[in-house]
């Protein structure tokens, strides 16, 4: 947490060309850009951070909240569905890139019933596993704040890293209020 919080979100090329030591959630980044960082809007992708929380209980995570000022000042692609997925991967990176890319976050999903059906909130994407690739990285000026999933947590971190807006916010660690038309 602290390397983070010093020197940003780094992507993993940058980390292994420097011989930084660095623990990866994501052994294969099967999405092609080592050169990136994935980000979700508003809401954590619930299916793999569960996932992720699941096979390392012992762990003690943590969502870095980050500013919209990201979305415009770093180079991103707008993936509407997980980054590595083969709907994804099959469009030119460029196409992924730009406002009108960042709109198709939130357009309808085929196959899908209505984002007003699922009662999505206006100001998340439509597939809770879409993501967001940030090329570079993104500095600590970013961050907003860090969510815990415990009071304690919260306590704990809040005396080991002040000046970092540490909140008790158990919603991140949840799934979205949709999870039912997204379980397959």
């Amino acid at each position: 947490m602290g390397a983070i919080l010093r020197d940003g979100i780094v992507p993993r090329m940058q980390l292994e060309v420097a011989n930084t030591p660095f623990l990866a959630n994501d052994l294969h980044r099967l999405d092609g850009f080592r050169n990136a960082s994935c980000f979700s809007i508003e809401h954590p992708n619930y299916k793999m951070f569960y996932r992720l929380r699941m096979e390392n209980p012992a762990t003690n995570w943590c969502v870095i909240v980050c500013r919209t000022e990201l979305l415009s000042e770093i180079p991103c692609a707008y993936c509407v569905d997980n980054a590595a997925a083969n709907s994804v991967t099959g469009i030119h990176i460029q196409d992924r890139m730009g406002e009108a890319a960042f709109h198709k976050l939130f357009d309808e999903y085929a196959g899908k019933p209505s984002r007003m059906e699922m009662g999505i909130p206006r100001e998340y994407p439509t597939n809770p596993q879409a993501e967001i690739l940030a090329f570079g990285t993104v500095s600590p000026r970013y961050f907003f704040g860090v969510a815990c999933n415990t009071e304690a947590q919260r306590i704990r971190l809040s005396g080991a890293f002040p000046g970092t807006d540490f909140r008790y916010l158990p919603q991140y660690f949840s799934p979205r209020s949709d999870y039912a038309h997204w379980r397959a």
